[in-house]
C-alpha cells in the first residue's frame, strides 16, 4: 500500500509541476507557482513517511540505518514557509471569488 501510495505522490508531483511551468510558459502570473510549491512540499513529506514504513517492513534490522541514510539523502528537500504560502494562495483566491490559476 504504501509504495502504491509513493507512485500516486510522485505522479501527482509531476503533474503539478508540469503544469505550473506550461502556465508560467505562457507568461501568466498566476498562484500555479505557490500551489505547486506547497503541494510539493507536502507531498515529499508524504512520500518520505510511506517510504519509512517500507524501509521498516522490508529492511533487516542490520540494513535498517543504512537504509534510512539512503533514503534521507534521496528525500532531501528545502523547507519552505508554507503558511505565508498558503496565506498568499488564499488572498488571490478570495479576492477573485474563484479558484482560478
Amino acid at each position: 500500500m504504501d509504495l502504491a501510495d509513493i507512485i500516486m505522490e510522485v505522479f501527482a508531483m509531476e503533474s503539478s509541476f508540469l503544469r505550473s511551468k506550461k502556465i508560467a510558459a505562457r507568461g501568466k502570473t498566476s498562484v500555479a507557482e505557490e500551489m505547486c510549491t506547497v503541494f510539493l512540499r507536502d507531498a515529499m513529506a508524504r512520500i518520505e513517511l510511506s517510504a519509512r514504513n517500507v524501509l521498516g517492513a522490508c529492511s533487516s534490522p542490520n540494513a535498517i540505518r543504512l537504509s534510512m541514510q539512503v533514503l534521507r539523502r534521496l528525500a532531501a528537500y528545502d523547507p519552505v514557509d508554507s503558511v505565508a504560502l498558503r496565506r498568499s494562495i488564499a488572498k488571490r483566491l478570495l479576492e477573485r471569488q474563484r479558484y482560478a490559476l
